[in-house]
């Protein structure tokens, strides 16, 4: 079973990688825009490698990594669904492009490599998102078990307290009553009158 610390360490891995993988296919996208530009033919497919996501679920891996709340893990498995939705259809859209006669096959080949490694990265991150939620849940589950060990034993600690002030005050109280009937008593009257 992998633990907590192993699972942070490699989304931090998986973020940093999608993070490259992302300015990679903005930078791609870019030289492939201006070259459809330059040749007055733009086409679906030039522009899909910007928005295909994965800068955006990089930078989210990281605040998981750091964060661990709830909210946040919910937020980057989002981000990682719409990052392989995205690798997806970039996918699509440049194979499209690579049956053009004008296409450029080293540019749509380096295109399509960083979107399946993209879909990668997102399927993984997904999966450890949800073995990092697990863990996190595990180890508040045993805080949350010892806190309450500890508040029992501190309530039979506080009862103990208790029942020996209340054996004292019950000694103190029959020693009381003891020395009360003993001055009411007629002889302890006589015996004072008899000394002065």
């Amino acid at each position: 079973m992998c633990t907590s610390r192993k699972i942070i360490w490699s989304l931090l891995v998986l973020s940093v990688l999608e993070m490259g993988l992302g300015v990679s296919s903005i930078a791609l996208g870019a030289v492939g825009i201006s070259r459809a530009q330059a040749g007055h033919k733009t086409h679906q497919g030039d522009a899909s490698p910007v928005w295909s996501g994965f800068l955006v679920c990089g930078l989210c891996g990281m605040l998981c990594a750091k964060k661990r709340t709830g909210l946040v893990m919910i937020l980057f498995s989002a981000c990682c669904i719409c990052g392989l939705i995205g690798g997806i259809l970039n996918f699509q859209f440049v194979r499209a492009l690579v049956k053009r006669r004008d296409a450029v096959h080293s540019l749509h080949l380096a295109i399509m490599s960083l979107a399946c490694l993209g879909i990668s990265s997102c399927t993984l991150s997904t999966w450890l998102t949800c073995r990092l939620a697990s863990s996190e849940q595990q180890r508040m589950f045993l805080e949350r078990e010892h806190s309450l060990h500890h508040s029992h034993e501190m309530a039979e600690k506080v009862d103990e307290r208790l029942e020996r002030k209340t054996h004292t005050l019950k000694h103190r109280y029959s020693c009381m009553q003891k020395l009360t009937h003993d001055i009411q008593a007629p002889n302890f009257t006589f015996n004072i009158f008899c000394n002065t």
